[in-house]
């Protein structure tokens, strides 16, 4: 299983050459899904940014040919909070 729960409040948005879809899962970004998505569709590009205030954690992963070409994870700036809508002081 590549999550505990199912992704929730999801979107999808589609944009010239691609989708977006916005959705929230719990406690961590969803790479490993992410992963196995991109292996199962090698001919399509996949991009994923996360953020999770609680456990101090902003993810940027990018996935090209089934493999993974970007794997940043660090703690998020202020700035980041503020733009997915979090109090940066809180």
């Amino acid at each position: 299983m590549l999550f505990r729960s199912g992704p929730t409040d999801v979107t999808v948005t589609e944009r010239p050459g691609g989708l977006v879809l916005h959705f929230a899962t719990a406690w961590a970004a969803p790479v490993p899904w992410l992963r196995a998505v991109a292996a199962a569709w090698p001919a399509l590009r996949f991009e994923l940014w996360s953020i999770e205030p609680g456990n101090d954690l902003y993810v940027h992963a990018q996935l090209e040919a089934g493999r993974v070409t970007r794997l940043e994870e660090r703690a998020p700036t202020g700035e980041e909070l503020s733009a997915w809508g979090y109090d940066p002081d809180g």
